[in-house]
């Protein structure tokens, strides 16, 4: 036996290694398992968001494709994204088995989606478009061509409205079809009738919009076993409806609209084993409806409207081998011995929820096998001695919610099997003598009933029971030897009833017991109750009267303990059993607890609810040794102090969530005691404190209000409003405590009351009316806040606070202040609020508040000012708030507060303004221009200057007074007629100003851009491309992008400028860059100095992974450096300037800038091209040296040139004489032929042009770039050989026996071409005639050429836009 189990666990240790040896290569978001560890049966699990042909599954491996026998695809549940499938898109995996596609929104499945799957067994697509109505799956003729073996397809769910005729029929083998949930509404929809069922065993039509079953409507299903029909609409059901169904064993047509069955409906199908009519409106049953199902063993007829009427003797005649009847939700009123004589084997009965008042004798005599019997929810008044006669093997009888208040004594002396007994919810006064002999009970619910009393042997014989329910009775008392005999009780419910007291030892012999609830009733003591029950883990003594609990009540191995509503004070522990415990919950709740302490709680515990009592304390370490603790209910207690010692936990490990505390409800003092509760979500970090999850709920009383109401909500408080008195204080790190001057003691001033909070961050002095004439000269230096109103301070002398360098607001408010001296407040840097109103202040000379730089807020309305020098407010940089209304202000030029930057919010309303003209005037236009920052502009008027009456309002539309008119109409006209003319014309002398110096500046390249676009037109169908300023421009555009976005550039972005009207010539990296010899960088930098625009399409996928890449990103930059004013950045999806780095942003802003999603994208995008693109008939010459073919290479030997007097390339080292044709390059690869070579003596060798970065030093050229052509043989593919293009003069050289020296590029020499073209334009012209006649020419000898044979790419080359090779 140990050697077979070795041999197990060591075959279970190889197969896990050999899996994890084993790797995969999954596609993105799936995730792959071995079938039964099988490496040769792989499982794909992928969530992905939609189903499209870009879909990573469909890009797998052949390699790998070959080993998946089973896919689930799982789509996005929550969004609607469309997707496709199509045809042949599994081909690939021809070894795949099990298929499951789900919420993947498919509107079709086109034909032949599945061929190639010749092995699939199972398949299951379901859509979930039932979630969105629009969206609804249609199939083909053909959908499911090529799975000849499948067995079992389920369609559930998909929205199908009708299935094409014969759609099923390529599923020869098929077996079980699921078409649940879906919209059909006729059989003959169903697509597997006429001979395509043959095989079928299961059809499940459930949950669909059928509504007749007509004649013969399933009859080529010959084969069927199991038909589900439920949750449908049928109403009608014709007499033949099943023929055919020979076979049919499982019918289920419950929850639909049927009223009657015809008569003979089941004739058809004869073996039939189980029947469901549930849920329907049967009140009609036809005698010997079901007299030919001899089978029948299973029949459910409940929840409908049958009546004793129609249920009769001849309603079951013949079910012999009836096993379940259910007839439970009717409307029979009575039962009797003829209706079940034929139900011999008859084992489950359930006539609840009818209207039964009586049964008659032996009206079961004839169920001998009847083993459950249900009449509850019936009228039921007695139970008599024969109503149960015959029924020897019953074990559950139920009559509960019945009005049942007597049962005969010989009720069940024929039940003697019971085992199950409820007389719950009845009319019962005392436990029935029946059920006293009853040994083999071993339930009984009795509850809800009036029992008032437990005799001694009323249960005495019961010894077999195990559980025993007398709740909601109305129980005064139980005996002590009632329940001594129960040895095997294991649950006992006492709750709800009236019980005062129990006595000692009630419950000791029921030594299995392990749930006991005497909750609900009147007990005061439970002393000597529980605690010698060794096997009891649950324990409910709730709503009780309980005054006293100490944890020696309880066994040490109880779980569960609930106490709530008693009236305990104090958990006592007197035998310090906190460890021995058991306890995980502990439920005390609504009691009159006090305190809490370490040994109140076991170290056991998990849940624990204190809450709605009065604990005041919670003493320190309480939690300290509680590891399992998880949530701690303190709610609706008399904390007023919670210290952070008291709720510190044990280190709590990482796999571990930290326990919940709840402390809402409490009346909390917010002291600098308490301030940890703004961090506790912080400092819960280090793990050893709870999370505080209901802070919301937390009020709290804070120790120094400035308003009547102190109690605020916890989230209005701030840190600095956690407060603590003191009257002195020494920092540990001061040195100068025992002298008078020290700076670093606080002390608080006689009179005043200080506050701190709990770094000492805040610090508050409170002199408010305490009848101080000058501010007291001790107030401590770090003093934050100072309150000195409501005193009696004429003078403020200076200096008084000088050294407070923390000050931050200042009260010296209602203190019937009348001057201020200068620099009183000297060296209050910090300063940020002042409050002066409410004083007697005539006038400020200027230096009251000089150097406070930070004050935001000065108050000084409500005083007597009637001047306030110029000079007051001019160094308050940072003032924000000002207010002066309430004084005598008088002339006061406030238009000079547009000094102060920062002020938003000003008052000036209640003072003795001017009326004159002119202040006026000057008043009024400064308000209109900062009326948003006076709040009170509209009230402010002016004061009489004669008779002291007010005046009108300074923004009133027209006022007189004595030099008004004048002086405004002159005004007038001086704005109208002279100032706006004179704005307009230095607003255009300087816009020209502008042009003029940014053409000055831009002038060179405004020559240069002129030039490229007379080179481009100048160009008429000439092999050499435009020059212009030294650049060759050979693409109108050159267009940047990421490759994950190829697909979008290719078929929608580069498809509009190319077919665009005027086209444009377009450069893209995915289709014009040529992978092998090319380095990325230089093909980048090349094709954007040769293009006259350079788009940039920015995305997610741009900004993620290819502007991540530093060859990519360094070829931008670099060839951005020289380049200017010919970037288009295009935005595409929510891409903002916050994603980009540094080094993209400043591209973006040298460049121009278009969002995608704009309507007038396109007329923008096209309107800032180069406007002489050619048109698309216009072809622009290239030579393309891409590819060559060859024989051999014996030597090395000058290269030949492309025609007479051009040589293609100087010194190309190649061995056999390259021929080439020029030939046209739209942006479309021709095939080219060559005809002096024979093609069945070629291989094929691939030669490129590239262009890289020297590094052998400068030494040996003037230039670092140089040429170079790269050589790929197809026979030997390991060989690479470079040939080095020089000047021709030059000898030579066989690579790699010596340096490459620098030489001119290809496109250098392209270039000179050009040159020498544009020089000789006329004469081109001339000869154009001639050139078109010999390219015609050499046209037709090509046609009479062997072709060649096209090009085969080696293994890596991957260029999936160019579809035709060209050769050369």
């Amino acid at each position: 036996m140990a050697s077979h189990v070795t041999n197990i666990v060591f075959t279970s240790v190889l197969l896990a290694l050999s899996q994890d040896a084993f790797t995969f290569q999954s596609p993105e978001n799936c995730k792959w398992r071995l079938q039964d560890g099988n490496r040769n049966q792989i499982a794909l699990d992928c969530s992905i968001r939609t189903i499209n042909s870009d879909f990573d599954i469909f890009k797998i491996r052949s390699d790998q494709s070959e080993q998946i026998t089973s896919i689930n695809v799982d789509c996005s549940d929550v969004l609607f994204f469309q997707s496709t499938l199509e045809p042949r898109a599994f081909q690939r995996f021809y070894h795949l088995q099990q298929l499951n596609i789900q919420f993947c929104k498919l509107n079709s499945l086109p034909a032949g989606t599945f061929l190639g799957l010749d092995n699939m067994k199972s398949l299951t697509v379901r859509t979930h478009n039932s979630d969105w109505s629009a969206m609804a799956l249609e199939l083909t003729p053909d959908s499911f061509v090529g799975m000849s073996q499948l067995e079992r397809l389920d369609l559930g769910e998909n929205n199908l409205w009708d299935l094409p005729e014969h759609v099923f029929c390529p599923l020869t083998s098929l077996s079980h079809l699921n078409l649940t949930s879906n919209r059909l509404q006729e059989v003959s929809e169903v697509g597997v009738v006429r001979g395509c069922g043959a095989h079928l065993a299961t059809l499940d039509l459930s949950a669909n919009d059928l509504v007749v079953l007509p004649e013969a409507g399933l009859a080529g299903l010959q084969s069927l076993r199991e038909l589900y029909l439920q949750y449908n609409k049928i109403s009608i059901l014709h007499d033949r409806a099943f023929l055919g169904l020979s076979a049919l064993i499982f019918l289920n047509i419950s929850s639909n609209h049927l009223v009657a069955l015809p008569p003979d409906v089941f004739k058809e199908t004869v073996g039939l084993q189980e029947l469901y009519l549930q849920n329907n409106s049967l009140s009609v049953v036809a005698p010997g409806l079901f007299a030919a199902l001899s089978h029948l063993t299973v029949l459910d007829m409940s929840v409908n409207q049958l009546t004793s009427e129609w249920v009769t003797a001849d309603t079951f005649r013949g079910l012999l081998r009836l096993v379940v009847l259910n007839l439970s939700y009717n409307g029979l009123t009575q039962v009797n011995f003829d209706m079940f004589k034929d139900l011999s084997s008859l084992q489950v009965l359930d006539l609840s929820h009818n209207s039964l008042t009586v049964i008659a004798d032996k009206t079961f005599s004839s169920l001998a096998n009847l083993h459950r019997l249900d009449l509850s929810f019936n009228q039921l008044l007695t139970v008599e001695r024969q109503s149960l006669s015959g029924l020897h093997v019953l074990s559950a009888l139920s009559v509960a919610h019945n009005n049942i208040s007597y049962i005969t004594e010989e009720a069940f002396d024929n039940c003697t099997s019971l085992k199950d007994l409820r007389l719950e919810y009845n009319a019962l006064s005392e436990i029935p003598r029946s059920i006293v002999d009853l040994i083999s009970l071993r339930t009984l619910r009795i509850s809800h009933n009036v029992l008032a009393t437990i005799k001694h042997d009323d249960l005495a014989h019961l010894t077999g029971l195990l559980h025993l329910d007398m709740s909601n009775n109305v129980l005064k008392g139980i005996c002590k030897h009632c329940l001594e005999n129960l040895s095997e009780l294991e649950v006992i419910d006492l709750s709800n009833n009236e019980l005062s007291a129990i006595p000692q030892g009630s419950f000791d012999s029921n030594i299995a017991l392990q749930l006991l609830r005497v909750d609900g009733n009147k007990l005061s003591d439970i002393n000597g109750l529980f605690a010698s029950l060794p096997n009891l883990l649950w324990l409910n003594v709730s709503d009780n009267r309980v005054t006293w609990f100490d944890y020696a009540l309880i066994p040490v191995q109880l779980k569960y303990l609930d106490l709530h509503i008693n009236r305990i004070k104090d958990l006592g522990n007197y035998f310090n059993i906190e460890s021995k415990l058991e306890l995980r919950t502990l439920d005390v709740s609504h009691n009159q607890l006090e305190s809490l302490g370490p040994s109140s709680v076991p170290d056991s515990c998990e849940l624990l609810f204190v809450n709605s009592n009065k604990i005041t304390k919670l003493a320190s370490g309480t939690f300290s040794a509680k590891k399992n603790i998880s949530m701690v209910d303190l709610f609706d207690n008399l904390l007023s102090k919670i210290d952070l010692n008291s709720i510190n936990l044990p280190s709590v490990p990482e796999h571990k969530d930290l326990p919940e505390f709840y402390i809402g409800g409490n009346p909390i003092f917010c002291d600098c005691h308490m301030e940890w509760m703004h961090r506790v979500h912080q400092i819960s970090g280090l793990r050893q404190h709870p999370r505080v999850m209901d802070l919301d709920k937390v009020t709290c009383t804070l120790p120094y209000p400035r308003s009547e109401d102190n109690r605020v909500s916890f989230l209005e408080t701030e840190p600095s409003q956690f407060l603590c008195p003191y009257t002195s204080h020494c920092f540990a790190l001061c040195q100068c405590c025992d002298f008078i001057a020290c700076d670093c003691q606080m002390t608080c001033p006689d009179g005043c009351s200080c506050y701190h909070d709990d770094t000492w961050a805040s610090n508050i002095v409170d002199c408010s009316a305490r009848n101080h004439n000058q501010i007291p000269e001790d107030i401590p230096m770090d003093a934050t806040v100072v309150y000195m109103d409501a005193n009696e301070m004429p003078l403020l002398d200076a200096h008084h606070l000088i050294g407070r360098k923390n000050l931050q607001a200042l009260y010296l408010n209602s203190s019937r202040i009348e001057k201020i001296q200068n620099r009183t407040f000297h060296g209050l840097s910090t300063l940020k609020k002042l409050h002066l109103e409410d004083n007697m202040i005539v006038e400020l000379e200027g230096f009251e508040f000089d150097q406070m730089i930070h004050l935001r807020e000065l108050y000084l309305q409500n005083n007597r000012l009637k001047y306030i020098n110029n000079a007051t407010f001019s160094n308050l940089k940072s003032l924000e708030i000002l207010r002066l209304d309430g004084n005598y202000l008088f002339d006061f030029p406030v238009w000079h507060l547009k000094l102060n930057l920062e002020l938003k919010a000003a008052t000036l309303s209640v003072n003795m303004w001017s009326c004159e003209c002119q202040y006026m005037v000057d008043f009024k236009n400064w308000l209109i221009r900062e009326k948003g920052v006076v709040r009170d502009a509209k009230s402010i008027y002016c004061v009489s200057n004669s008779t002291g009456d007010p005046g009108p309002y300074v923004l009133e539309n027209s006022y007189s007074c004595e030099n008004f008119i004048a002086t405004s109409i002159v005004q007038e006209k001086l704005e109208n007629d002279f100032l706006q003319p004179v704005l307009i014309t230095l607003g255009i002398f300087f816009m020209l100003l502008v042009v003029v110096v940014m053409f000055a500046v831009f002038r060179v390249r405004l020559i240069a851009s002129a030039s490229k676009k007379c080179s481009l037109r100048c160009l008429h169908s000439d092999p050499t491309s435009i020059e212009s300023n030294g650049k060759d421009i050979l693409y109108d555009i050159f267009v940047s992008y990421s490759e994950l976005d190829a697909a979008f550039v290719n078929e929608v972005f580069a498809a509009e400028l190319e077919n665009s009207d005027p086209s444009y010539s377009v450069c893209l990296a995915s289709r014009d860059y040529q992978t092998i010899g090319t380095y990325v960088g230089d093909f980048i930098v090349q094709s954007i100095e040769s293009s006259q625009k350079i788009i940039l399409i920015i995305t997610k996928n741009f900004i993620e992974n290819d502007w991540c890449k530093f060859s990519f990103k360094a070829a931008h930059l670099e060839a951005f450096k020289n380049i200017k004013n010919r970037v288009v950045v295009v935005l595409c999806g929510d891409v903002t300037e916050k994603d980009m780095d540094l080094d993209l942003q400043s591209i973006i802003k040298m460049s121009t800038k278009l969002k995608y999603e704009d309507k007038s994208f396109w007329s923008k995008l096209h309107a800032i091209m180069p406007s002489d693109a050619q048109k698309v008939s216009n072809k622009c010459y290239i030579t393309e040296t891409n590819y060559v073919t060859r024989n051999s290479i014996p030597t090395f030997s000058q290269i030949q040139s492309l025609k007479q007097g051009v040589p293609l390339v100087p010194d190309m080292v190649l061995g056999q004489p390259i021929k080439t044709n020029n030939h046209y390059h739209n942006h479309r690869h021709l095939h080219q032929q060559q005809s002096s070579v024979d093609s069945s003596d070629l291989d094929k060798t691939f030669v490129s042009v590239e262009t890289a970065q020297s590094s052998l030093g400068s030494s040996l050229a003037p230039s670092l770039n140089h040429s170079y052509m790269s050589i790929d043989y197809a026979q030997a593919r390991n060989l690479h050989i470079y040939a080095s293009i020089d000047d021709p003069s030059s000898p030579p050289r066989l690579y790699p026996s010596a340096p490459l020296p620098s030489v001119h590029t290809l496109h250098q020499y392209i270039h000179q071409q050009q040159q020498q073209q544009q020089n000789h334009c006329s004469q081109q012209r001339q000869q154009q005639q001639v050139s078109e006649d010999l390219l015609l020419l050499q046209q037709q000898q090509q046609q009479q050429r062997p072709q060649l044979t096209p090009f085969s790419a080696p293994p890596g080359f991957r260029d999936p836009h160019v579809r035709t090779p060209y050769f050369i």
